[in-house]
């Protein structure tokens, strides 16, 4: 197997799994407090141009990948645009 391929097929599925924890944690407490959305859209933004490039070179491992990516991070996404939740105030330590 030509080594060029296994480097990309190792990287597209670590950089889709990176998304992984972040959208468990999201769906477990609906926090995202700590989330810009400027972060989320621009990461959606590049993503959407990665699927759009990956269909332009008829590469089905970038297309793959960066769709489940985004489908992670629209996810988010939509949750903090609904509202999920509000963390509670942390106690001041000064008191």
């Amino acid at each position: 197997m030509d080594p060029a391929v296994v480097i990309g097929t190792v990287a597209a599925v670590v950089t889709a799994a990176s998304n992984f924890p972040q959208a468990v944690k999201t769906y477990k407490t609906r926090d995202t407090d700590d989330l810009t959305y400027g972060m989320l859209l621009l990461l959606m933004l590049g993503l959407g141009l990665w699927v759009c490039y990956g269909f332009m070179r008829g590469d089905a491992l970038i297309v793959v990948s960066n769709a489940c990516s985004e489908a992670m991070i629209s996810y988010i996404f939509f949750v903090k645009a609904l509202g999920g939740h509000r963390s509670a105030p942390k106690a001041d330590p000064a008191e």
